[in-house]
């Protein structure tokens, strides 16, 4: 996947990004140690899209470099 979903969504449409590149828009940025594509996997690693209309806030934040900011925003895009 690419690190720049932004630009490849701008280049090449919706209908080309993987499911973490469509995440990593919501998130908009990752942290100092993985980008917001890196970040997009490691939660669907944890959670299957399928999984993620039934996981908690306190859930979502157990992974590393989510807190409630991005955890909110899964949320609302669920």
């Amino acid at each position: 996947p690419s690190s720049r979903p932004r630009e490849k969504l701008l280049a090449k449409g919706r209908q080309n990004l993987t499911t973490a590149e469509l995440i990593a828009l919501l998130f908009g940025s990752g942290t100092p140690q993985q980008n917001a594509v890196a970040l997009s996997e490691a939660l669907l690693k944890k959670f299957p899209l399928a999984a993620l209309e039934n996981v908690t806030y306190d859930q979502l934040i157990t992974i590393p470099g989510i807190g409630y900011s991005k955890a909110t925003r899964i949320a609302a895009a669920i």
